[in-house]
């Protein structure tokens, strides 16, 4: 403690301390514990109730003991001091003053400690509770500094030891701003701690004057002091009149008896654009409108005569030098008196209204909007409170087809008086949801008794008031049944075939993976059945397109009648179904397949007076749980399909299991070219082509070439698709896009490869229409025609001679040049050359292979070359495939030379940069 009150007598600058001022200052100290021992208690016993309804009961009675120990203790002592207990103790600080101040600092301070292991929000609240106790405690210990920092030492350190342990995340911050709440309250203390000790020595040393200057001095000393306080109180009161003029966030203003402005606020001077200078001593007449200003005028005088507070809202206008500033004001004037109640001015306080009452304006507008818009429209409205009932309908009746909107939110009753409400898995799973206070959308059916089914959709969402809390549902109703039924026609429509009424491809693809999966899962067979009608097409051409579509239903119906309930049937085609047999082995789906193949067998087909006897190749393919994708083994089923029908015209089924027809034949039969050419899955290749000096070099001729990219993006080279693609009509489609793509890119080449090679196949020989467009594209795409080589199959050139010799003509009228590919298979085409003019001969890639070890081979080449040197056309050896050969085919005399011992292809694009 004398460190305490070494420090006090520095910092008060008072270095002599007199027994009688610290007598004072004691005294003093425990007549202001006097005075607020009845606020303690009841503070104590307020925050004991606190303790006890947070906190285990024997924590609170354990505090509460203990405080109201401390302050017996210090009720007793305060007795004692002031003299009202017997033999009355000495004032002069002694162990028991400090000790009972730092007890009751720690009694405390440790509060916040008591809550720690049960609820760290409520010891926030009571480090609050804390810090204000610490800050009353200034009022009565600041006249002994010592003291007060005995107190807030020992209610400081637990309070600050609470927050370092409580919020270790913000330790920091609590301890920066719990040592700035230490050092204002400190300051503050030194501050009054100086101002009451030099208090005390004034008071002392007018006791002293008093005894040498007696009554005169101490009355002329009490007005001083008197005067003083008065003095500051009138500067402080100014002062806090100045900060709120200065910064109230609406428009104060003072006036005169006469009515002039004495002193307005900053937010006037904003709301008129205006400054205090330009409007303070001047009356209303000067500064508004004559008619406001009159109106302002006589609600001056009301004040005064009423001598009462008058509030009213009104419209306001300013003239300034920015013209004028309509307003909407709500207004509080209140006359003001003096001592005797005499009225000497009036006070007013005025708002600026005009946003809001355009807010409330545009509230009521929205809100007759809306309610016009909720009755006229399609949809429902509605909205309830939280439990369910509602409080607004754009039906005032808040019914929906004779059903209550509100039953329907509530997921309530399920029987109603006009029918019954269906509910199914989905609504009850979407209850939980409303349980839960989550958005939900639904619909339900309705079964009225008196009428047809109803279908109504609902959605609602949950909404909120302003502090949070849950407030009810809000959303929409909709009578749906006949979007219901239309969706119902349009999935019947998106997944089945109109002509057959079965499957389509796309739905019965989607069948035939969840197959797949049930086959992976539960580990059991079905089987894939690919169905292609034999001689349909003669069906089309002899009686018509509708006795094909007869034709087709017919035979869907055949078929469906031995399927089990299981199975499904699915058109895929033109006159191709598909049909999945469910847990059914290969052995049985040939049992079941040869079955209908004998009811198609013997049920001929019969229109217009014609008999036609109709028949049908089957592939069959086993799903298990090694099988792959759909589009895979609906190939593999397909190929065995096509197998079956190729090998003895039809009427007959193949069973493979995956990856058998592939062993047997690498095809793949792409038979949908309409999305191939919109999905772009053919893309164009380019294969370098090598004069026999210039191997080493850069290449300067390019074949065009074609790949088919399937579902899996594998390519497929053209010897594995154009089969198929010949099979249903499509060469000539793709040699047209073939011809019109090359163009246009070749066109666009930066580095100008000299020469190209385009195939032409004995289909686009027929085609009058693309042999014309050809010789179009040509002209069109500005490349020269010397750069473009043409190259014709012999077999297709010599079945067709005259088609061919004439396109051969006209194609070399163009400029463009004609090879004649595969030459050599039929030894007959010699004949013909000398009539059929050509620019080079492809050697056939049979005769190149093993050339060098073969001397069979080796002759024929040769017997090639001499007769194309002879009628001066060049030569190109197909299927190079190692550099092995190349000398032989050099010492034979060929010109060019192509194959994968020398380049493979690459895709088109990239020919401009070899």
């Amino acid at each position: 403690m004398k460190i305490f009150e070494r420090a006090f007598a520095q910092f008060t600058g008072i270095a002599d301390q007199n027994r009688n001022l610290l007598e004072s200052q004691i005294r003093r100290v425990f007549e202001e514990l006097d005075k607020a021992f009845t606020t303690n208690v009841v503070v104590v016993a307020a925050v004991a109730g606190i303790l006890l309804v947070y906190l285990p009961a024997p924590v609170g009675i354990l505090w509460l003991v203990m405080f109201s120990a401390i302050l017996g203790w210090r009720w007793h002592e305060t007795r004692q001091v002031l003299g009202e207990t017997p033999g009355g103790a000495s004032v002069l600080p002694s162990r028991r003053f400090h000790s009972i101040l730092t007890l009751h600092g720690l009694a405390w301070g440790s509060l916040t400690w008591l809550s720690l292991p049960y609820n760290i929000d409520l010891g926030i609240f009571l480090l609050v509770v804390v810090a204000i106790v610490s800050i009353t405690s200034i009022a009565f210990l600041s006249y002994y500094l010592p003291a007060f920092l005995a107190h807030l030492t020992a209610i400081s350190l637990p309070s600050l030891a609470f927050m370092l342990v409580a919020m270790p995340e913000y330790r920091f911050a609590a301890l920066l701003l719990y040592l700035l709440f230490l050092v204002i309250v400190m300051r503050t203390v030194a501050d009054l701690n100086r101002s009451n000790t030099r208090r005390l020595v004034l008071e002392q040393e007018t006791k002293d004057l008093n005894v040498q200057l007696e009554a005169r001095n101490r009355a002329l000393e009490t007005e001083l002091v008197r005067h003083q306080e008065t003095a500051s109180t009138l500067r402080k009161n100014e002062q806090y009149l100045d900060a709120v003029f200065d910064n109230a966030p609406i428009e104060i203003f003072l006036k005169d008896i006469e009515g002039r402005y004495i002193k307005v606020s900053r937010s006037f001077e904003k709301s008129y654009h205006t400054s205090a200078n330009a409007v303070i001593g001047k009356k209303p007449d000067e500064i508004f409108t004559p008619a406001y200003a009159k109106h302002v005028m006589q609600q001056d005088r009301d004040v005064i005569e009423s001598g009462s507070t008058i509030i009213r809202e009104e419209a306001a206008s300013l003239e300034s030098e920015y013209g004028n500033h309509p307003h909407t004001l709500l207004t509080v004037k209140f006359p003001l008196f003096d001592d005797d109640s005499r009225a000497i001015g009036i006070g007013a306080f005025a708002t600026d209204i005009s946003e809001r009452k355009q807010i409330e304006n545009k509230l009521k507008l929205d809100h007759y909007r809306f309610r016009d818009f909720a009755r006229t429209a399609a949809d429902y409205y509605w909205e309830t409170t939280p439990s369910g009932e509602i409080t607004f309908s754009s039906d005032d009746r808040g019914m929906l087809n004779g059903v209550p909107i509100a039953d329907i939110v509530r997921f309530g009753r399920h029987e109603y008086a006009e029918g019954r409400l269906v509910v199914n898995k989905v609504v009850a799973e979407q209850a939980n949801r409303v349980k839960r206070r989550k958005t939900f959308e639904l619909d339900f059916s309705f079964k009225l008794s008196n009428g047809p089914e109803v279908r109504i959709f609902l959605r609602g969402l949950p909404i909120s008031d302003s502090s949070g809390n849950f407030a009810g549902y809000r959303g929409i109703a909709r009578d749906i049944t006949r979007e219901y039924h239309l969706k119902q026609d349009i999935a019947y429509q998106a997944n089945h075939d109109d002509l057959t009424g079965q499957y389509n491809r796309r739905h019965f693809l989607t069948l035939l993976e969840n197959r797949i999966d049930d086959a992976r899962h539960r580990n059991v067979t079905h089987a894939l059945c690919y169905v292609d009608l034999d001689r349909f097409k003669h069906v089309n051409d002899t009686v018509g397109h509708m006795a094909g579509d007869y034709l087709l239903r017919q035979v869907a119906g055949l078929i469906s009648r031995y399927l089990g309930t299981d199975d499904i049937l699915g058109r895929l085609g033109g006159d191709e179904f598909g049909i999945i047999m469910a847990d059914c082995s290969v052995n049985d789906a040939s049992d079941k397949v040869q079955r209908i193949l004998n009811a198609i067998h013997q049920g001929d087909f019969q229109w217009d007076g014609q008999n036609f006897h109709i028949s049908a190749s089957f592939g069959i393919s086993r799903i298990d749980s090694q099988t792959g994708s759909a589009t895979e083994i609906l190939s593999d089923a397909d190929q065995a399909c096509y197998k079956a029908k190729a090998d003895d015209e039809g009427g007959r089924f193949i069973s493979t299991r995956r990856g058998d027809s592939r062993q047997q034949g690498h095809y793949y039969r792409y038979k949908d070219w309409s999305r191939a050419f919109e999905e772009e899955r053919i893309r164009l290749y380019a294969q370098p082509i090598y004069a026999m000096d210039c191997i080493n070099q850069d290449p300067s001729w390019f074949e065009i070439l074609i790949r088919l990219i399937d579902d899996s993006d594998t390519p497929h080279s053209p010897a594995s698709f154009i089969p198929f693609a010949e099979h249903y009509g499509q060469m000539a489609r793709i040699d047209q896009w073939v011809i019109e793509r090359s163009l246009a890119q070749i066109s666009k080449f930066e580095n100008q490869v000299s020469r190209f090679s385009i195939n032409l196949s004995a289909s686009s020989l027929h085609n009058d229409r693309l042999r014309a467009q050809t010789f179009g594209l040509i002209r069109d795409s500005g490349i020269n025609p010397a750069r473009i080589c043409f190259e014709l199959t012999e077999t297709s050139a010599v079945r067709n001679l005259g088609i061919a010799r004439n396109f051969v003509t006209r194609i070399r009228n163009e400029g463009c040049l004609i090879a004649l590919d595969d030459f050599g298979t039929g030894m007959s085409s010699f004949s013909y050359l000398q009539n059929f003019p050509v620019d080079y001969l492809k050697i056939d890639g049979s005769f190149v292979r093993d050339v060098e070890n073969d001397r069979y081979n080796a002759v024929f080449v040769e017997s090639i070359v001499k007769i194309a040197h002879t009628m001066k056309i060049g030569t190109i050896a197909e299927n190079v495939e190692n550099e092995k050969c190349i000398p032989t085919l050099r010492e034979a005399g060929v010109h060019y030379l192509q194959g994968y011992g020398l380049g493979r292809p690459i895709p088109l694009s990239d020919a401009d940069t070899q």
